[in-house]
């Protein structure tokens, strides 16, 4: 885990990551209750669910960081083997980028760190199998 937390301008929580830095309004780990995902571990296998149905799942800044933050306690946990990770709802598992998320707010978005797309795409290694459950569509 990347247990390094402070406490940055406007009471947002930051934790140190290997490459940049997380910011997030929330805790590491199963069981806290994030804005735009669920993540919650049983037995061996973790569950991540993107909750953003009104917009496709789509991705933005902030999902990205909770994905990322989900992703690396799942990483780090001895106890948990694999993850699944699929999308609410039961017409899309993830529609790729939140465009009006983006047009809303330009592609500078500063109030959460630059962190990669979905959180693991780039600068994120994990031994361990991580599972698309695809329920509709899949895009981006």
């Amino acid at each position: 885990m990347c247990p390094q937390y402070k406490n940055s301008p406007g009471g947002w929580v930051g934790k140190r990551h290997k490459h940049f830095e997380i910011v997030s309004m929330s805790k590491q780990g199963a069981g806290v209750a994030y804005e735009f995902i669920s993540y919650q571990k049983k037995g061996r296998v973790a569950y991540v669910t993107i909750e953003r149905p009104d917009r496709l799942n789509a991705l933005h800044p902030p999902a990205n960081a909770e994905l990322l933050d989900a992703f690396s306690d799942f990483r780090d946990d001895p106890d948990v083997w694999i993850a699944i990770i699929t999308g609410s709802g039961d017409r899309a598992f993830c529609a790729g980028n939140d465009l009006k998320y983006t047009a809303e707010h330009g592609r500078r978005d500063f109030t959460v760190a630059r962190v990669p797309f979905g959180g693991i795409t780039s600068n994120f290694t994990c031994w361990k199998p991580i599972i698309a459950a695809v329920n509709g569509f899949a895009l981006g």
